[in-house]
């Protein structure tokens, strides 16, 4: 066999490892890491063991620099700390502690609410609160609000 016909097969084997980066599943993978194994054992049966020796330095070069390669570019570039001002939490939910509102959809238990003239994701404390109910803010965490049926 000759050995371009080897390298091509190669190639093929590598190129399919190269999209299995971006395609999710692990079935091109097994199929691109057989291609190249067959391809470096035929080049041991076919050639001399400098080809198939080549050909297994070229893949401890290549596979493991793609994948390097593929990390960095698809892990975050830069963290959203807190000294930078970056939080998770909307602090502004705080001082809604207390205020009064109304719901606009059907609490079971999560719905949205209108407090202190502001669209509000809320959770009832009761399990169900029909829309249009007054309500009030009893706790406050993080971003959680949680709110109770009141009647005035």
């Amino acid at each position: 066999m000759a050995f371009g016909l080897i390298c091509l097969i190669f190639v093929a084997g590598l190129a399919i490892l190269f999209i299995e980066l971006f395609v999710p599943g692990a079935i091109l993978g097994f199929i691109g890491a057989a291609i190249l194994i067959s391809s470096i054992v035929l080049a041991f049966l076919h050639h001399p063991p400098a080809y198939g020796l080549v050909l297994i330095v070229i893949t401890l070069i290549v596979v493991p620099s793609a994948i390097i390669w593929w990390l960095r570019k698809v892990s975050l570039g830069e963290s959203q700390k807190v000294e930078d001002g970056y939080t998770s939490a909307d602090e502004t939910l705080e001082a809604l502690l207390g205020k009064e509102g109304e719901t606009i959809t059907l609490l079971r238990p999560c719905g949205l609410a209108k407090i202190a003239g502001r669209r509000v994701d809320v959770t009832a404390e009761n399990l169900v609160i029909q829309p249009n109910t007054p309500i009030k803010v009893v706790k406050v965490e993080g971003n959680r609000v949680v709110v109770v049926a009141h009647t005035c």
